[in-house]
């Protein structure tokens, strides 16, 4: 049937008409009026504490919005990747700007979940209307997950402990330090999509073994802590933790004789279904089956199927034979698992130094990352504050009470407690349970006095009975006391909260708009070819490879260790070998960064009373420390043959009865060590690199002029502060970013030359060697720099010091007059170590064979 135009049009205005329009409105009052006052003040103040959760995450806004951070860079250029290309496209590019000249695969070195939610999150704001670019997304995408986080966990607590602690656990996480420093304004990083999944697979599985569940619900919630757990994978290396305090809750549950149906049902869904989908992951794939942890939760379903095997035994001795069997077939697995090597993967780098921080010192690389360290009493009561003594009370009441439910909250409560002590920047794994503890703390604590202001307040005009264990002062007293408790808590968080994002504070931990790492990724991107290798410290390599698009050696990624120790190498080397090492990359650029203790305004930095120190230590002037630890032992192609770098540590005694420690430098190569290099020295109460190794040559020549007292050539004639190969041609505003463009040196030709390379076994030793030094335009070098002549005897690996000559008009000559007697052949050659005043590298002739007749 066709409807007319003109009864469409009528029935339209008899619907607006002025009495249609009040009956609805007097039918939604109606309906809202019958809305109990206290559900109405519930969710008006979960819906203020959400409010509240994303204001704080939002006040890094003053000094700009930036993506904060180095990791939420790479995320960032995946969803480039993604939106640019389609979603197939992130498991088939290769980035090749990072870890030059390697390039990397995101899809076998990095978890895709943060950059597929980013790029959800940007797709619907695009779908409804709300034009936003895809940077923007990315840094406000971590607010959005922050705010999620807090109502899971409102959820969470909810379930366990009722509504009013679930209000408590949501306000305890908005004002959580660690949960704000993950989630706030650009912090696009795992953890913000990590969080709520981990709680949400809690949750979830919680629900699935509620025995008032309908079998139906038991399935459902138990996919959906599946699905949880499976997408924290995708996003969050740390979903082993949370696979596996599910796997300790249920073997708590066994243990305490609880075990049901019901629990080998949702454990058997939940951890089937997450083993089976979560290994298509490329990162992890099939070899993550064989992991320690993977093959724990194995063994806790084997056990649910013996507990469920012995339940329907109907005899003893039949549940005898399954315990056998059981015990048979774990002794059999483990044989052949351990023996066939199908059962031999473990925890390696980060994930073994959480579960055992007494490794961590043996891995370098890990260690010199400040997030990676142990946390100590200060940094825990930092990040938590009074909340965790609010905590402690609350295993108290989970533990008198004891259901299912607080029991997981009890393992989570531990086990993360053991992690964020192990590695400091998992505190927010602890946070969740410590605000859900702390919500059952107060719930429990104030219930008298709660019972008083409802009699008082809500319910005025009704008369009820109530009787009160504690004095109405009393009760009130608790809750002022937590009140006084919980306050600096949120203050400091807000504090802590209100702090420009890393990159535009120059990942200076101050509070100030520093633009000097904007002003070097603009000039980079605009003054450098695409081409470009720009050779840094790989803790920037995100930002100058993602903001630029130029080549980096390395990035924040770990994936590539021998990468990084070149790095750290070159930086630790004399300018000569470090051009060597640069040339063998390609590198056309080095950037660094100093924390001077200088500003815009000769403001001092970090100090500013007498004797302060010239450097702050938030740069790469105290990253050399981590340079040699993680460079110490690495091999780098030589002129003179492949070498071996090593480093050690020792302590003097000055002559007013001080100890100094100093670092020295040991070059081996093919088996031959030199005599050591110090590479330290103290300038101005401040151990840093020597001229003699590239960092300190640079930071030396860089030096701003405004602070007083400039250093200035090592104390014993250890180097030269100016550079010859490396031309400064960018500084930022505050002297912190530093660009150097490299000038490689040219290579002359050095040749040596017997006077006779046949000589007689039992007649003359001696010998002559002559050779020449020339431009590669064939003019002779003059030169103060010597040469060196060696020599090696048949399959000696080592060579053995001839004597050096000096060079006069491009030619040299030495008599050798002590040739070892009965040997042949022996090999000669010269080497010279270059001389970077008239831009020349380091020549190696070839080598000369003495024969002995």
């Amino acid at each position: 049937m066709t409807i007319e135009p003109e009864g469409f049009l009528t029935g339209i205005r008899g619907g607006l008409s002025r009495e249609n329009i009040s009956a609805r409105f007097r039918a939604i009052r109606k309906t809202l009026g019958g809305i109990p006052r206290a559900t109405v003040l519930h969710y008006s103040i979960l819906s203020l504490t959400l409010g509240l959760a994303a204001i704080i995450r939002l006040l890094p806004l003053r000094w700009g919005a930036y993506i904060s951070e180095f990791d939420p860079y790479f995320n960032f250029n995946d969803m480039r990747a993604i939106t640019s290309s389609g979603w197939q496209s992130w498991y088939s590019y290769v980035n090749f700007a990072a870890w030059y000249p390697f390039g990397r695969p995101p899809v076998s070195t990095s978890y895709p979940g943060t950059s597929f939610t980013g790029t959800l999150i940007y797709q619907f704001l695009q779908a409804i209307g709300i034009n936003i670019s895809l940077y923007d997304a990315a840094v406000y995408a971590p607010v959005i997950l922050g705010v999620f986080g807090v109502l899971v966990v409102y959820f969470f607590a909810r379930d366990i402990w009722g509504k009013s602690a679930g209000l408590l656990a949501g306000l305890f996480s908005a004002f959580s330090s660690s949960l704000i420093s993950r989630t706030n304004l650009g912090f696009f990083r795992n953890e913000a999509v990590g969080i709520p999944t981990m709680v949400m697979a809690f949750l979830f599985f919680m629900r699935a073994i509620n025995p008032s569940r309908s079998l139906k619900g038991t399935i459902v919630y138990s996919m959906l802590s599946s699905v949880s757990l499976i997408y924290m994978s995708f996003a969050w290396g740390s979903f082993r933790y949370a696979a596996e305090v599910l796997g300790l809750f249920t073997l708590a549950l066994i243990v305490l004789g609880r075990y049901t149906p019901r629990l080998l049902l949702s454990y058997g869904i939940t951890i089937g279904f997450f083993l089976f989908t979560g290994t298509e992951l490329p990162l992890l794939g099939h070899t993550y089956l064989t992991e320690s942890t993977t093959v724990a939760l194995l063994g806790v379903m084997g056990l649910l199927a013996v507990m469920e095997l012995s339940r329907l035994a109907p005899t003893s001795r039949g549940r005898l034979t399954v315990l056998g069997l059981a015990v048979a077939g774990v002794v059999a697995i483990a044989v052949l698992g351990v023996g066939t090597g199908l059962i031999s993967a473990g925890l390696r780098g980060k994930f073994l130094a959480t579960l055992d921080p007494f490794v961590r010192n043996n891995i370098p690389l890990v260690a010199s990352v400040a997030e990676n360290r142990p946390s100590t009493w200060s940094s825990l009561y930092l990040e938590i504050g009074s909340v965790i003594l609010l905590a402690v009370f609350g295993f108290f009441f989970a533990f008198q009470r004891l259901r299912d439910s607080d029991v997981l909250l009890i393992v989570f409560g531990v086990t993360g407690f053991y992690f964020a002590a192990s590695l400091v920047r998992l505190t927010l794994i602890l946070a969740p349970a410590m605000a859900t503890l702390a919500a059952i703390t107060v719930v429990e604590l104030g219930k008298p006095a709660m019972d008083i202001i409802q009699q008082a307040v809500i319910f005025p005009r009704r008369k009820l009975r109530f009787t009160s264990r504690v004095s109405r002062e009393f009760s009130l007293g608790i809750l002022l006391i937590i009140l006084i408790l919980v306050v600096p808590t949120f203050i400091n968080a807000v504090q802590s909260a209100y702090t420009p994002t890393t990159i535009a504070s120059a990942s200076l931990p101050v509070r100030g708009n520093f633009p000097d790492w904007l002003q070097a990724l603009t000039w980079m991107n605009n003054n450098l070819p695409s081409t470009s290798v720009v050779f840094a410290w790989w803790d920037y390599g995100y930002w100058i490879s993602v903001n630029t698009g130029l080549h980096t050696l390395a990035d924040n990624g770990t994936g590539n260790s021998t990468q990084i120790q070149i790095i750290a190498t070159g930086l630790m080397l004399n300018e000569s070998m470090a051009v060597n090492l640069l040339h063998q990359y390609g590198v056309t650029h080095v950037a660094l960064f100093i924390s001077y203790n200088y500003q815009s305004g000769n403001s001092p930095l970090c100090s500013s009373t007498a004797g302060a120190p010239p450097v702050c230590g938030y740069g790469d002037d105290s990253k050399w420390y981590w340079m040699v630890r993680i460079g110490n032992g690495t091999q780098i192609n030589t002129p003179l043959g492949p070498a071996t770098v090593t480093y050690q540590q020792k302590t003097t005694t000055t002559s007013n009865g001080a100890t100094q420690s100093d670092y020295i430098r040991y070059i081996t190569v093919n088996g031959q060590i030199d005599n050591g290099t110090r590479i330290t020295s103290n300038f101005q109460n401040v151990l840093w690199p020597t001229s003699n190794t590239l960092l300190g040559l640079l930071m030396r020549n860089s030096y701003p002029t405004s602070i007083n007292n400039p250093p200035s050539q090592d104390s014993g004639n250890r180097g030269d502060p100016t550079p010859h190969f490396f031309n400064r041609v960018f500084e930022s505003v505050n002297n912190y970013v530093l660009v150097y463009k490299v000038n490689y040196p040219q290579t002359p030709t050095l040749t040596a030359m017997l006077s006779n390379p046949y000589i007689p076994k039992g007649g003359s030793n001696g010998n002559s060697i002559t050779g020449t030094l020339t431009y590669p335009n064939g003019q002779p070098v003059t030169s103060t720099i010597q040469v060196f002549l060696q020599y090696a005897k048949p399959d000696d690996k080592t060579w053995t010091f001839i004597g050096n000559s000096t060079i006069t008009s491009g030619t040299y000559q030495i008599n050798w007059n002590k040739v070892p007697s009965g040997i042949s052949p022996i090999h000669v050659r010269a080497w010279w170590n270059g001389d970077p005043s008239l831009g020349l590298n380091i020549a190696l002739s070839a080598n000369q064979t003495l024969i002995q007749l």
